[in-house]
Parts: C-alpha cells; structure tokens; sequence
C-alpha cells in the first residue's frame, strides 16, 4: 500500500504548521470542490479511456485527489487492469489517512490556540476523510477479490466494517464473500447484518434467500423474499427472485403471478420471459411457451439459455430445422452449455442420425461428466446403434449419480429387457415417466404381486393400443391371484376384450373417479397400470405361457371377412403394413416405405391384403404401378375407428408381414402365424439376436442387418415366404 509522504522539513513547529496548512489547502481545493461529473460520466458509458484521462490530468493538478484516484483505480478495474486497480485503490486510502492526520493535527493545534469552531471543522474534516476510506477498502475488496486474493479481500471488507460498523454494504461483501468461499454459516449472518443495517437492501434479501434454497431450506427463502417484497413491491429483482424459488419448488401459478408482477415492472427482462416459458413449457402450453420464449429472445439474444428454450419449444413442434439452428445458436454463444449439446443430440436421434447425436451426448457428458441424464443419455445413443457393452457403464453411472430420475431407470429397463434379464428389468421399468403411464393417479393402493383372492383389483390403461394388448397376455394369470379384475382399455378395445375376458369386468377409459371421495366407480381395494403386471407375472423367461391365442374375434364379422378372402382366389391370404410408431423417433426407426417392399409384393401365390392405418392410397397405387400384384383394400375397416372389425379382419388371414405395429400384436394375440421386420436395434419387447418372440408363440421375427438397410431383410423375408408358397403348393 502506497503511503503520501508530508511535505517541509520540520524546522520548527510554526513553520511546519504554516507549510501544512498551505498544502492541504491546496489538495483540499481539488478534494472537496473539483467536479468528477465528466470522468463518472464516461465511465458509465463504457468510454474508459477518456474517463481514465480526466482523471489523470486532475491527478497530476492535484496529487492528493482521493476521489479521483479512487476513481482512476475503478475504470482499471473495469478495463481488467487488477494490478494497476489496487494500486491506485491503495493510494487513495494513503491519501485519505494522511490528509485526515494533517486534519487532525491542525484541529489539536486549532484547539490549544483557542480556536474551537475551526479546530471542530478540522476534526470533522478528518472524520469524513477516514470514514471515506470504509468505500475505498470495499472497493480495494473487490479488486482483490477478481485477483483472487481472498484472505486479503476479507480483511479489506473487515477493515471497511470497522470504520462503518453499521454498514450493509460492508456487510453484504462480506457475506458474498462468505458464499463464494461456501462459508454458508457465515454468509447468513452477514446478510441478515446487511438488512438489519438497511431494510430496504434488496440484494442482501436475495443472497440471503439464496443461501437458504441452497441449504434445502425453501420455505424460509420464499418467507424472506415474501417479506423483501412486501417492503419493496416495485423492485422488479425482488419479484423475479421470488417466482424462480417458487418455479423450482413447485408452485407454477405462484411463480406465473410474480413473473407477470416483474414483466410489469420491466417488461425487457428476458431472463423473466425465459423462466414464464419454462413454466409453460412444462404444463405442456406451448403456444404460451413459444410466445415466452420469443420475448426472451427479442430482449436478451445474447442468453444461450434464451435459445436452447426456445430451441426446446421448435422440437417439442417437430420444426427441427428451427430447433437445431436455436441450439446451434446457444452453442456458438456458449460452447460449454452442455444442455444445448444435449438438446441438439436428442433431435439428431429423433432423425435418426445416430453418430452426430452421439457426438453431441459425449459433448455433454464430458462438460457436465456428473449429471445423470448427460450419462443415460449417451447410453441410449450407443443402445440405438447396438454398441450395448459401451452402454451398460453409462447406464450405471447414471443411476448412481441421481438414483430417482424415473427417465434413467426407464432407460435401464429397457436395455434390460432387450437383454432377457426379466426380474430386474421390470423392477426398473415401474420407474417409467409419467408421460408414458396414464396421467390420472388413483387414490387406492398398488397391488404388490400378492395373493388376492378375496381382493378387486383395476388394471388401469396405459400407453397404445398395441401396448395394451400385449400387456392384456397377463390377464389370465392375474385371475388366477387375484378376487375380481376391473380392466380400463382404449374404447375401441373394450368390445373384443369384454369377449375374450368374459370373467373381467371390462371399462372403456377413463375409468370413473367420484369426485367426492376420490375413489375409483366401480369400487376395487387395489389398482396397477396394464405395464406393471409383468413385474409380478413375467419375472422369467419360462413364466410367459406358450398360447396360442387369447383374443377372440367376432364370429359375424370373422365370418364376413373370410368370405371377402375367399373371393379373391386360392392364394395365401397374407396382410400387410410398413408403418409404424407413435413417436417421430419411433416411427422413423420402425418404419419402412412400401417401394422396400418390391422382392416381397413379387413373390406369386399370394394375395396381399393392406392392414396399414392412415392414408396410404397413393403408395399402394404406386407399388402396384411399379411390382404388379393388387394390394387388396377395403373402405369399410379403418383400424384407428373400430378395432373390432380389424381384429376379425386378422383373424381371416393366413398371415401377417409387418413392421412392429398394432398389426403383430393383434395377429399375435389372435394365434394368426406373424413375422416382424424389425430394425437394426428394436424395441425392448423383441430381445436381440432370437428369431422367436416371448409374447407370441406365432412370430417369428427378421432384423436388419445394418442400421436403417430394410431392403436387405425384406429380401430375406421374401426367400421364406417363396419356400412357404412352394411348400404349400407341393402340399397340394
């Protein structure tokens, strides 16, 4: 620190006091009277250089200028001059101590003459001038602080709190301090010094609710907030604290109304925009989310978190061209943001671009290497390209690192279901998200695989109809456990369910709730999701039964389409269909096009007949323009409408080639001989590398031998099919 030498030599005490006085006369001219406005001026808008010159030109008039020097030491500090900051810094507080010593001197000296009123200003001169140095020690605090020199920085702040002790600026440097070194103890007691100096401290209220969210104290840190708030009701900060603790506790409403509260107040506040999205995001509004993030991105383009958001909403519209561009966009601002790597490698897998997505997880999981869904999901892009062995440590990592994530276990399960491993599969696989259960939560407890006899249980409804029937496989052996079975299916289910469980009291979704007493009508002791049953019935390989069938078509409807078939001639009657998935990223995988199909429709002796759902008149016209043999289709069966009449219309024919649909699981519960395509890396349900499935002992499955390369199994397909038409008509 830089101590002001005095001037004059001493001589003799009159002599001394004279030069004395003539000195501070001149420094205090230049310290008390000379305006700073223009340097402050310009430095507040950006133009350091010019500030950084007034200022050294006062300094050089004046030397002993405190406040110029004081200044001079922050515009370093702005330009990232530390070294330069804290000597310039360190000199005024020289400046300030030995002016305030002449100060005093000449008051004693004042006071022995008999000057009181002179000698008092004198006294009061040095008072000012060494509580002017409590601002220069914080400011010499900060500036050690961005050196990281943090013991040096306290003791700067702890000086400051000794000239002011009633000070909350002190007191709240002290305390960010304090939390930035994770003194959390401290830091409270600095903020709550900080407020009982001054109530109206904003910053202390939030650092303080800050420090209490971080010590899972929630409900404190909105209390404190609250009562900031009602202190301070325009302070937009103070509004914008509050509804981000009240967003990550789980108060939405809450937090939308100080959001609201705090747009009011700044309706530029991008951050506010941004979080008022998240909100809506979340609640699945998003329009209003779309809206939210649009304003945060018209105020504060330059937040990567702004464009990952809104990026968020465009995929959660399937606009992916808009959505990779926002990401690209938060990356080139922030190429550390490791959501923004992780958001963009979650739509290069839902277009099915395998090694950029891969590239993009490993991106996020190297930045943010303790993150549990950074981990699984770089598991699952190596699970979608077969690359199992890489996979399964990821997997484990991530449950280790955040063990109640229900997406990281989902995720688990179904690599180990692909894997035949049953009992700790379906464990895990009761953890799957939500959004993939039905959204309606029951009052009445899950049944826990126990005997129940004398017990009702509901089996509640869950994911797709094709779901839905290869889960209904468990029923039979649930009856076996269990008193009464109130089942919930899809609506159009209910007809062939109520007459293939004619001891299961069948429900159309959703089930009635009473609203009074919250309980299901009609009344069970017990409930479980369909997807849960495997858990208790399915804990092996040998516990799925060898059935032929356990759907029962309707007899009339059966009997009209066997009729339609043997119209067309003598061929095997085979139905067909090459979509499927109700996710983008599903159906992209599973789904093939129908001009794949070109060795299959060529093979002779067979009437295809399209089981396809949705349009698919323009394919057809197009695959029969280009291989030859019709596809027989009927506008009377629409298997989205009445699933009825599709059941009976699969239960007519000889077989079923199909990609995994709704198409397999009806002919597979039905008994009607099926055989799958299946992707490079299919769905869990299918295992891996077997030709044969658990669920259905009439399916027989054909995988791919290459990622996306369906030409190469059709064709496979097709020899068997030929073998099959050449053993049929030798059988003739």
């Amino acid at each position: 620190m830089t101590t002001i030498q005095g001037v004059g030599v001493r001589q003799n005490r009159t002599i001394v006091l004279g030069a004395e006085v003539r000195t501070q006369e001149d420094a205090r001219s230049d310290h008390s009277g000379a305006d700073l406005s223009t340097a402050l001026r310009l430095r507040e808008e950006g133009a350091l250089s010019q500030a950084e010159a007034d200022c050294r030109a006062r300094i050089q008039r004046a030397p002993l200028h405190v406040e110029a020097t004081h200044l001079l030491g922050t515009i370093f500090h702005r330009q990232g001059r530390l070294e330069e900051a804290a000597t310039a810094v360190g000199r005024a507080i020289g400046n300030c101590d030995e002016l305030a010593r002449r100060s005093n001197a000449r008051g004693k000296s004042l006071r022995q003459q008999g000057c009181t009123l002179k000698a008092a200003a004198e006294f009061e001169s040095a008072r000012k001038l060494t509580q002017q140095t409590a601002e220069f020690y914080r400011t010499l605090g900060d500036v050690l602080r961005a050196r990281q020199e943090f013991r040096e920085a306290g003791q700067c702040y702890a000086r400051s709190l000794e000239i002011e002790p009633e000070s909350a600026k002190s007191c709240y440097k002290t305390a960010t301090l304090c939390r930035d070194l994770r003194l959390p103890v401290d830091a409270e007691s600095y903020f709550e010094r900080a407020i009982a100096c001054d109530g109206t401290h904003a910053e202390a209220y939030i650092g303080l609710a800050n420090i209490r969210m971080q010590g899972g104290r929630p409900a404190d840190a909105i209390n404190t907030l609250r009562r900031a708030v009602d202190l301070l009701p325009d302070h937009a900060a103070l509004r914008f604290e509050l509804g981000t603790v009240l967003m990550h506790v789980g108060e939405p409403e809450e937090a939308i109304e100080e959001f609201r509260c705090e747009l009011a107040l700044d309706p530029e506040d991008g951050n506010a925009w941004s979080n008022l999205g998240v909100i809506h995001q979340q609640a699945g509004r998003h329009d209003e989310a779309h809206e939210c993030f649009r304003q945060a991105a018209r105020f504060r383009p330059d937040l990567p978190q702004v464009q990952n958001n809104l990026g968020i909403v465009f995929r959660a519209a399937q606009q992916y061209d808009q959505a990779i561009e926002c990401f690209q966009r938060a990356l080139q601002l922030d190429p550390r943001n490791a959501a923004a790597h992780s958001n963009l490698a979650a739509i290069y897998k839902d277009l099915e671009n395998l090694p950029a997505a891969e590239i993009h997880f490993r991106e996020a999981h190297a930045l943010d290497p303790r993150s549990a869904r950074m981990a699984s999901g770089l598991a699952i892009s190596l699970t979608e390209q077969g690359r199992f062995d890489e996979a399964w440590p990821l997997h484990r990592l991530a449950l280790e690192l955040e063990s109640s994530l229900p997406d990281v276990h989902q995720n688990h399960a179904m690599l180990l279901l692909a894997h035949g491993d049953f009992s700790r599969g379906w464990d895990e696989y009761c953890w799957r998200s939500p959004n993939e259960r039905s959204v309606r939560q029951f009052r009445e407890p899950e049944w826990d695989g126990a005997d129940a006899s004398t017990k009702r249980i509901l089996v509640s409804a869950e994911q797709g109809v094709g779901d839905e029937i290869m889960f209904a496989s468990c029923i039979p052996d649930l009856l076996q456990r269990i008193g009464h079975c109130v089942l919930e299916c899809d609506p159009r289910l209910a007809p062939v369910f109520s007459r293939s469980f004619p001891k299961v009291e069948v429900v159309p979704s959703p089930v009635h709730v009473d609203q009074r007493t919250g309980c299901v009508v009609p009344p069970v002791d017990v409930q479980l999701p369909i997807g849960s049953l495997p858990r208790f019935l399915r804990r092996s390989e040998a516990s799925f039964p060898k059935q032929h069938s356990f759907l029962v078509p309707e007899p009339q409807l059966q009997s009209k389409w066997r009729g339609r078939y043997a119209a067309l001639g003598s061929g095997l009657k085979v139905g067909i269909s090459w979509r499927g998935g109700k996710k983008l990223n599903n159906r992209r995988r599973k789904s093939s096009r129908l001009d794949d199909w070109g060795d299959v429709l060529s093979v002779p002796g067979i009437d295809f007949v399209n089981l396809q759902y949705g349009e698919t008149a323009e394919e057809i016209a197009e695959a029969v323009n280009r291989f030859g043999p019709p596809i027989h289709d009927w506008d009377d069966v629409d298997s989205l409408v009445d699933l009825d009449d599709f059941v009976a219309q699969v239960s007519a024919l000889d077989l079923v080639v199909s990609v995994s649909n709704v198409s397999i699981h009806t002919a597979g519960a039905l008994g009607v001989p099926n055989w799958v395509v299946l992707p490079f890396v299919p769905d869990w349900r299918w295992l891996l590398e077997r030709e044969d499935s658990v669920w259905y002992a009439g399916t027989r499955l054909f995988r791919q031998d290459e990622a996306g390369n369906w030409r190469s199994v059709l064709e496979r397909l097709a020899e068997q099919l030929r073998r099959r038409i050449d053993r049929r008509e030798g059988a003739v």
